[in-house]
């Protein structure tokens, strides 16, 4: 069963962890050490400890920036405007390494030799998406968030990396594990939390991403937020919580933060890499909690349908003074709230607040909202959470703060703009973020989520008939095979896992039949054929079972990269993509190589691993290869020799030909077809004739993200999701709109859409699964 969290004491090392101590040890990686037994112990309810982010290792300069934090750390650190102390730890806000893998990770170990204190680490984009370290963060610490007794505080760790993608995503089991620890916490314990991407980044699907962490941190007592990813030293304001970056170490920010709790006071002080100090404070507060006014909904109701433009009222407790008050949109848009009198005076003790939202700019579907107030204290109360006043000006008034409250609506057009709205045939919240796509099979549908559960649902109904928890996170698509009696063959549900094994599962009730290790993480699909299985691994291997999924009939290590996409079989070769920047053609029989060829992007970027085409699975026809790097080129490649045959430039994703009943692009190779379909960079849909890139028939232009689902063909209708989670149905020869549906409330679609015969299925980071007619 895979642990998605655990507790850490940094006063010595948990037994639990000796296993993957041991493991680490004997592969020659350094681990974390102990504070020295000879530093003098700390003064009760006081902290210092060292905040460092972004190494990205192997980088040559930051070796040295991390010998020079190793000479400064212990015996005691006295920066000016801090008492100084012995530090506890290192808290790394994320990117440990360039390219994640095991290999690196080791190299990051050992690069702490010398610090002698305990490494508390969170996983970057840099560790997660071209070969993700999560198996390597659950080994030693329990997971990818894991909480930490520091003492008079707590540490609380995150992800806010997606799982094998460059864009910050908090999953669903994250927030779970939040919620949950948060609750464990005393209201008087001081809680501070690190991730590595800062809230108001613009990486993220939209700003209700970083607003549903803040709405389950703002009732308890959370001081402050350590982050990374900017490469700077700077202090972040999200509302009302307080974020501090850590810099990097290389380049023209090189350092750390020293951070100390002590006298009731919170500080944070840079030092940079080879200055002295300087005494620069990003940060001086005081260390008491408090509550935050509490903002509560009068109307709609979460979840609720209401029309564009609908009239919203929230009430705030008494004891406020409000500055301002508004609703703010997904997208960004703004409308006021207007303190409401008359209801006010029926609901003593809040003030109530009412205004109308701004109008709906995206499909009809979910949509997330903000309150947001600015608030300080009423004069004759005293809330000892709002922040202080000038210090130069003894008795000034204390600035107001922001606070906010989301809420996500099913928003319909309103009934005069719109006669008709195609509504999905169902829609659920799984307690997982999804990260491949579903599969259709037998009258059900099979879905894995991050957190490592396979679900099987009715396709009609959306209702679950079973769910297994495996070992791993399932970031692929669960592939079904049916029974074959007569050929000896019992088919089942195969699913690959991050912590290296294959399952098979009995459709019919998910009772686990067997279990097989590759010996490395499989986040792509298992494909089959009429004689074995195909499974791919993030270390660059490609295994052929048998049938059975008990024998290895050949492995090989065949990209010096992580293959994270399904293989395409045809006629007997193998076509796989991989994170070193090359496309393969394997022969099926025997593992060994026919060809292979690099990818545009790959010849023409300087950094040229990280333009790879491993995300977006290869499309074979009868003579070409086609495939999407991220540069955002096609190479067409001959599929004999691997020789490029043409590019086209700015291709986000690409479909031929029609997917078929059950079929999803991500995993069946498509006849010739004399039409491609584009989503292009910048935001267009496309359909081409003739050789892809030689002529436009149409071209919509609409907001489909950088990195959506690949578009999919459906007999005549053509169905995409952008990044955020808008789906639209058009004709596929003429690109005229039939219906759109928002099916996640601004949040990433990342996995590939499927289709039946008259229903896709769209599947969301949040957790959920929208079935939608095709229509007539």
């Amino acid at each position: 069963m895979t642990k998605t969290a655990s507790t850490v004491r940094h006063s010595s090392f948990p037994i639990r962890h000796f296993p993957a101590l041991l493991a680490l040890l004997a592969t020659g990686a350094c681990t974390p050490r102990l504070p020295s037994l000879l530093s003098p112990p700390a003064p009760p309810n006081t902290l210092t400890f060292l905040h460092a982010s972004d190494l990205h290792v192997p980088m040559s300069e930051s070796a040295k920036t991390w010998a020079a934090l190793q000479s400064g750390a212990p015996p005691a650190m006295a920066l000016p405007g801090l008492v100084g102390g012995t530090p506890s730890c290192v808290v790394v806000t994320g990117d440990c390494t360039e390219f994640g893998g095991a290999s690196a990770w080791k190299d990051f170990w050992r690069a702490c030799t010398n610090l002698r204190l305990p490494v508390y680490a969170a996983l970057g984009n840099h560790d997660s998406t071209w070969r993700t370290l999560q198996p390597e963060f659950t080994a030693l610490y329990g997971g990818s968030s894991y909480s930490v007794d520091l003492g008079p505080a707590r540490l609380l760790v995150l992800s806010s990396a997606a799982p094998q993608d460059p864009r910050p995503a908090f999953t669903v089991e994250t927030l779970a594990w939040l919620e949950k620890e948060l609750a464990r916490e005393g209201a008087a314990t001081p809680v501070i939390v690190a991730f590595h991407h800062s809230l108001d980044s613009g990486e993220f699907a939209s700003r209700y991403e970083g607003d549903r962490l803040l709405d389950l941190l703002a009732p308890h007592n959370v001081r402050l937020a350590l982050v990374g990813h900017g490469h700077a030293f700077r202090t972040h304001r999200w509302e009302w919580l307080t974020g501090i970056e850590g810099g990097s170490t290389f380049g023209p920010e090189r350092g750390w933060n020293v951070i100390e709790l002590r006298d009731g006071r919170l500080r944070v002080a840079v030092q940079r890499a080879g200055e002295p100090p300087s005494g620069h404070l990003l940060l001086d507060e005081p260390l008491a909690g408090g509550r935050r006014p509490e903002i509560s909904l009068v109307t709609p109701f979460p979840e609720d349908t209401v029309e564009s433009g609908f009239a919203l009222c929230a009430a705030l407790e008494s004891g406020w003074e409000v500055c301002s008050a508004k609703i703010v949109a997904g997208d960004g848009a703004e409308a006021p709230l207007e303190f409401d009198a008359r209801l006010s005076m029926q609901m003593k003790p809040p003030s109530c607040w009412r205004g109308h939202a701004p109008p709906l700019r995206g499909g009809p579907g979910y949509h997330a909202y903000r309150i947001v107030f600015e608030v300080r204290p009423a004069e004759d109360e005293a809330t000892p959470s709002m922040p202080e006043g000038d210090p130069e000006t003894p008795g000034s008034p204390a600035p107001p703060v922001a606070v906010g409250r989301s809420i996500v609506l099913r928003v319909m057009p309103a009934a005069r703009d719109s006669a008709a709205v195609h509504e999905p045939r169902w829609h659920l919240l799984l307690p997982g973020s999804i990260r491949g796509a579903a599969e259709v099979a037998d009258g059900g549908l099979y879905v894995a989520t991050t957190d490592g559960v396979v679900h099987a649902l009715e396709t009609a109904t959306g209702r679950e008939r079973w769910q297994t928890r495996l070992g791993g996170a399932c970031l692929g698509r669960p592939h079904f095979r049916p029974p074959r009696p007569h050929e000896g063959d019992e088919g089942g549900l195969f699913v690959g896992s991050l912590d290296g094994m294959v399952t098979c599962l009995d459709p019919e009730s998910g009772q686990v039949r067997r279990r097989m290790s590759v010996g490395a993480p499989v986040a792509a699909p298992v494909i089959g054929d009429a004689d074995r299985l195909y499974v791919a691994d993030l270390d660059g291997g490609l295994t052929a079972l048998d049938l059975s999924g008990r024998i290895v009939r050949w492995h090989r290590q065949i990209a010096r990269g992580a293959i994270e996409s399904a293989p395409v079989l045809a006629d007997g070769t193998l076509y796989v993509t991989a994170w070193d920047t090359f496309v393969y053609a394997i022969d099926a029989a025997t593992g060994a190589e026919r060809w292979k060829a690099p990818c545009s992007s790959a010849t023409l970027e300087r950094a040229a691993k990280y333009y790879s085409a491993a995300d977006h699975t290869p499309i074979v026809t009868a003579d070409r290869v086609l495939v999407v790097d991220r540069g955002y080129r096609l190479t067409v490649l001959d599929r004999a020799t691997g020789r490029e045959v043409t590019r086209v430039d700015d291709v986000v994703a690409v479909a031929t030909g029609d997917a078929g009943p059950g079929l999803a692009p991500d995993l069946h190779p498509h006849a010739d077809h004399p039409s491609s379909w584009f989503a292009k960079r910048g935001g267009a849909i496309v359909r081409g004739d003739g050789p892809p890139g030689s002529r436009e028939t149409w071209r919509v232009e609409t907001d489909i993200g950088r990195m959506p689902a690949p578009p999919l063909v459906c007999g005549d209708r053509l169905v995409t999701a952008s990044s955020t989670g808008e789906v639209t149905c058009r004709d596929s020869a003429t690109g005229s709109l039939r219906w759109s549906w928002q099916a996640t409330p601004d949040l990433y679609v990342m996995a590939p859409l499927t289709a039946d015969r008259d229903t896709v299925y769209v599947c969301g980071m949040d957790g959920s699964v929208t079935a939608l007619s095709l229509g007539e």
